[in-house]
């Protein structure tokens, strides 16, 4: 939780560096970050406030199908005891 936080705050000072210079280059040269990724906290910032600064799930919104057929499956798994 203190993690999270610290990141918090670090990218709060991020966004409030880019107001008080009004340039981003400069701001990303002082605090170390990339472009990208003062466009990402200014964007989530501008929209949410410092909610939108907090880390969010990685996981995707959904998964993909099966990549193989039941029958394949099973043909794969027979292949295999014979092997054996």
């Amino acid at each position: 939780m203190i993690d999270q936080e610290r990141k918090v705050q670090a990218r709060l000072k991020w966004v409030q560096v880019y107001h008080q210079l009004k340039h981003a280059s400069k701001t990303c040269r002082k605090c170390g970050i990339s472009r990208l990724t003062l466009q990402l906290w200014r964007r989530r910032y501008a929209a949410e406030g410092v909610e939108g600064l907090k880390d969010r799930s990685r996981k995707p919104y959904r998964t993909p199908g099966r990549k193989i057929f039941l029958s394949q499956e099973q043909l794969i798994l027979q292949i295999r005891k014979e092997k054996k």
